[in-house]
Order: C-alpha cells, then sequence, then structure tokens
C-alpha cells in the first residue's frame, strides 16, 4: 500500500542489494571510457580550481560553476585520473535509483518502486550512442552523457520531489525548514543549469496548490479566509525562493572574493545568450534534431509516461501522483527550454518519466501468474496487446543498440584489444571537432618531444584542453575552448564579447609564443576562408604570426594539425 510503514525484511533486503549491484555493474564501461569534449573543459577547470584558479576570471568558458567544483571534489576524493569524475557519476546514479524507488514507494506502492527504479536504472545508463542527430555510430556515451551535469542535477531535483511528499502534513517550523530545503535542492541544480528555475516555478506553484483552490479558485470562502490562504502560499513560495537564493550565496560570495563576479556575468549571461541562439539553430532542426534517437532507444519511457500522466490528471488526481506529472512535465520544459535536443539532456527526464513507466506498466498490462494466462489475458484487449508489444520491440531494440557498446567495453576490460584500438572509437569526425583518439595520439606526440617548461597551445579548440589536462599544463591563454570565438555564424563571431575575447585570445598566444601550437578540424588557411573571419583583424593577426614563426610539424587523424616554433 502506498504510505505505508516500509520494513525491511530479508527479502527486501536481498532485492536492494540486487539493485544496487545490478545499477553498478551495467555502469561498469563508465569507469573505463575517456573523456569527451564537455568533459575535457570541466576537468581541466576543475584540476585548476585546485590550484587556485578562478572560473570565468582566469578561465573562460560557457557553462555554469557546479559542475567545476563537482569535479574539483572527485578529482580531491579519487585522485587526479580522467577516472575519478566517472566514480562520481557512478555513484550519484546509484543513489538516484534509491531515490528514485523511495518516491515511487511513496506515491504508487510497493510493486511501482521496483519496477520504477529497475526501469530507471536500465535506461539511465545512458543512449547507446550519441543521438545528436547525426546518426553516426560514434563516440558512445563519452561525449554526450557521462558525467554531465545532468547527471548531477537529477538527484537534486528528485530529492526536492521527495521532500515535497510530506510537506503537506508538517506544520510549524518544521514545514519552513522543509521548504526552505526543497529550495536549497532546486538552487544547487541551477548552478549546474539554470533552466532548474523552471523546476522552481513548478514545485511553488504545486506546494500553493491547496491553498489557491481552496481559498481562490474554488470554494465559498469569507474574504479573510481567502486573504489567509493566499497569504500561506505566498508565504510558501517565498520560503522555497529564499532557499532557492541561498543556494546562490556560497558561488556569488567565491566570485565575490576573487574578484570575477564581472566576468562570471559576462560570461554566463551575457556570452551564453548570443550563444543560446546559434544552439537553438532554425525552428524545424530544433524540433526534430536529436528527437529521433532518443525516442528510438527509449520508447516504452515516452509512450508509458505520456499515457500514465493523462490517466493522473483524468481519473486518479491524487496529489502525490498529480506531483510526478508537474515533475516530468517540468523536466521536459527545462529540455526543450535549452534548444536542440541533445541526447544527454534526456537524463533528467528518466526519473519522473521510469517512474510514470512503471506505473502504466502495472496498470494496464494484467500480470497474471504463468505465461499463457498472462499472454491470453492481455492478448484479447487490443490496447493491452499494443502496450505489451511495444514493450517487448523496445527492448529488444535496446538490447541490440547497446550491444555494440557493451562488447566493445568487454573487449578492453579483458585485454583482448589494446588502449589505442579501444580509443579509437571514441570521435566525432567528420561531423564534429570532437575527437579523443586523435587528442591521445597528440598527446603521446607531444610528451614525447617537448622538453620541460614548453608549452602548447590550441586554436578552435572543441574540448581538446583534455590535452592539457593528461600532460600537467596549463593553457596558454584563459580561454578554454576557442571554437565559438572563430565561430562561422555571423551572430556569434560579430558579437562584442567574441570580438574582445578573439583579440584577447590572439594577443596572448601570440605573447606567449608556445613551442606547440594545435590548429583543430580546420586548417589555419580554411580558418581564413570563412567570409566572416577573412577580414576579422584577430584572425588576420594571428594567421600572419603563425606563418611567420611556425613550421607545420605533424599532421593527425580527425584534422589536427600541430604546429612547432621555428
Amino acid at each position: 500500500m502506498a504510505g505505508a510503514r516500509f520494513r525491511v525484511s530479508p527479502g527486501s533486503l536481498i532485492g536492494f542489494c540486487l539493485l544496487i549491484l545490478g545499477s553498478v555493474a551495467i555502469r561498469v564501461p563508465v569507469l573505463l571510457e575517456p573523456w569527451g569534449g564537455d568533459q575535457g573543459g570541466f576537468g581541466y577547470i576543475g584540476s585548476q580550481i585546485l590550484h587556485g584558479k578562478v572560473p570565468y576570471k582566469d578561465i573562460y568558458d560557457l557553462t555554469g560553476p557546479g559542475v567545476y567544483f563537482t569535479f574539483a571534489l572527485f578529482f580531491r576524493l579519487f585522485g587526479m585520473t580522467m577516472m575519478a569524475p566517472h566514480i562520481g557519476h557512478l555513484v550519484i546514479s546509484v543513489v538516484t535509483v534509491l531515490i528514485v524507488f523511495a518516491i515511487a514507494r511513496r506515491v504508487f506502492g510497493i510493486r511501482t518502486a521496483w519496477v520504477g527504479a529497475a526501469t530507471f536504472s536500465l535506461f539511465d545508463n545512458g543512449l547507446a550512442f550519441s543521438g545528436f542527430g547525426y546518426e553516426n555510430r560514434s563516440a558512445w556515451g563519452t561525449y554526450w552523457y557521462l558525467s554531465q551535469r545532468e547527471v548531477f542535477m537529477a538527484p537534486l531535483m528528485a530529492g526536492a520531489v521527495l521532500l515535497m511528499l510530506g510537506q503537506s502534513k508538517r506544520r510549524g517550523w518544521h514545514a519552513g525548514f522543509v521548504l526552505f530545503a526543497i529550495g536549497v535542492l532546486v538552487g544547487l541544480a541551477a548552478v549546474y543549469k539554470f533552466t532548474a528555475v523552471l523546476m522552481l516555478g513548478g514545485l511553488i506553484a504545486f506546494a500553493g496548490f491547496d491553498d489557491l483552490r481552496d481559498g481562490y479558485l474554488f470554494g465559498e470562502r469569507t474574504r479573510a479566509e481567502k486573504g489567509a490562504r493566499i497569504g500561506r502560499f505566498l508565504g510558501k513560495a517565498g520560503i522555497i525562493a529564499v532557499g532557492f537564493a541561498a543556494a546562490q550565496l556560497p558561488f556569488v560570495y567565491y566570485f565575490w572574493i576573487h574578484d570575477a563576479l564581472g566576468d562570471m556575468y559576462q560570461a554566463l549571461f551575457v556570452h551564453v545568450a548570443a550563444y543560446a541562439k546559434l544552439s537553438r539553430g532554425p525552428r524545424i532542426e530544433t524540433l526534430f534534431s536529436g528527437h529521433y534517437s532518443v525516442a528510438r532507444e527509449n520508447l516504452v519511457l515516452w509512450l508509458f509516461a505520456a499515457i500514465s500522466s493523462c490517466h493522473i490528471a483524468l481519473k486518479n488526481r491524487s496529489r502525490e501522483a498529480l506531483l510526478v506529472v508537474v515533475w516530468a512535465a517540468t523536466s521536459l520544459a527545462m529540455v526543450w527550454g535549452q534548444g536542440k535536443f541533445f541526447g544527454y539532456h534526456f537524463i533528467i527526464l528518466t526519473a519522473p518519466f521510469a517512474i510514470l513507466t512503471a506505473y502504466g506498466l502495472l496498470t494496464f498490462v494484467d500480470w497474471n501468474s504463468g505465461v499463457r494466462g498472462f499472454i491470453a489475458t492481455n492478448v484479447r484487449d487490443i490496447r493491452k496487446c499494443f502496450l505489451v508489444a511495444t514493450v517487448a520491440v523496445s527492448l529488444v531494440g535496446f538490447g541490440i543498440m547497446n550491444y555494440d557498446y557493451y562488447r566493445w567495453n568487454a573487449f578492453y576490460l579483458f585485454g583482448k584489444i589494446s588502449k589505442a584500438e579501444y580509443y579509437d572509437a571514441f570521435h566525432e569526425f567528420p561531423t564534429h571537432p570532437y575527437s579523443f583518439r586523435s587528442d591521445y595520439q597528440v598527446t603521446e606526440y607531444v610528451r614525447d618531444h617537448m622538453e620541460k617548461g614548453e608549452r602548447l597551445g590550441v586554436v578552435f579548440c572543441a574540448g581538446d584542453t583534455v590535452i592539457h589536462f593528461l600532460l600537467g599544463l596549463q593553457d596558454v591563454t584563459r580561454l578554454l575552448q576557442s571554437w565559438y570565438i572563430f565561430s562561422p555564424d555571423e551572430f556569434l563571431a560579430r558579437h562584442e564579447v567574441t570580438k574582445r575575447l578573439r583579440n584577447e585570445f590572439v594577443e596572448q598566444l601570440s605573447t606567449t609564443r608556445p613551442r606547440y601550437i594545435l590548429c583543430v578540424h580546420i586548417p589555419l588557411e580554411e580558418l581564413l576562408s570563412q567570409p566572416i573571419l577573412r577580414d576579422d583583424p584577430a584572425t588576420v593577426r594571428l594567421a600572419g604570426f603563425m606563418k611567420e614563426n611556425y613550421v607545420l610539424r605533424k599532421t593527425f587523424p580527425d584534422n589536427r594539425f600541430l604546429f612547432e616554433r621555428q
């Protein structure tokens, strides 16, 4: 029974152990895989924080600060390796599995809890491949999924939902403390991505729904009673909002004492706005980009989440069940609010979708004992037959698409292929600059040829700061990823902040004069051929500087061109 007192029986204890062990087992590849482009940036900044550097001021990027400090924490706990944040990813994922179990049990009962937690554990392991819309089977989970911001946001938002479930039964200071804690959790999620403010709005609306319904929208109340109800709602909203703001204060204080508030504001509230227009792209592209890959591998989640949400809204309408629907709808709004639908954005949807899927499976499908009874009961009803067939086909397809993913990781784990052969799979070339296999080769070459104290610069960097991390070097400029500085997009390239940063990048590179300069994806002469950049003073100055002082030393796979100072 939903909400009943929980007693840990031997069977439940065994079930929990199997759930946790299974969740860990299917995530073993998480520990093996190298960094993608995003993780290269997160990891480099996280490592530099431990050396006293300040994000945005000393190292400029366009990502919320939460993930940098998370990587720094994992480096402190697990060592300065690429595996460290992936260990954190695995731990956080298992914690989220348990929170999903707790929410599902409280709302729908123990059976739904077991099915929901298992469903989340399976599908939250990420897409078999990138799901970026390119449809090229490359880079697997690394670039788009592992140790992404959404992984660390998911338990925070789920934790806020779990606290909200029992909030209506609390009174006095205890109720206020819980509301404050809910705001803090959502506020921490916003430190990773500010779109979490949508979750804040959804939870505030839900917290005050009973007060607004009984005191204003419906019911024959006196003016005083209505005012008291509305006052209670505003009080709840205020407490949650204060908690949300309180979660930001440590980060604001950190950047304030390091004289970096202006840099943070410029990066996250000025420059990101310009980049967001590029990220969204044309309306039609935004509508379909990435959806096919995600829906193809997770069709059962989308189908049952939609059906269950409609059933709850029309027939169930319990306060707790409606909260799960609000959670799912708000998370979906967060994803669509980001523009193009990358595969890793889906991570924040998996938890509410898994719970709704478990509820739908147990509500709409008859689970009679025995295979014959199950088939006979469900085949008679065309609707149930369709649902069962969809689940079966989805699971078979999910297994087929993930087969290569696990097979390749198993080959590496058991020594059937070398590290170089394993890394050869991790790239998005030629449709994207990301290529760990090439960056790894550059790392090995530079390590063998560079003397102590010499440095490396990267032009059109797109996550290639992983080279600096692996070599233990500091970048020659504070511009972490320079692809958006030399973007072919006219609006982004001619934005005032972009132009100023481009000038700064060229000035720092030419002043430092590093031993090596790596041009990524686009050869220097091709960069100059871009109509928007061919007359740009900074780009012309960069080309002249390299032509006079550097010679092409070695070309690596996936358009990596290593220049050496003459």
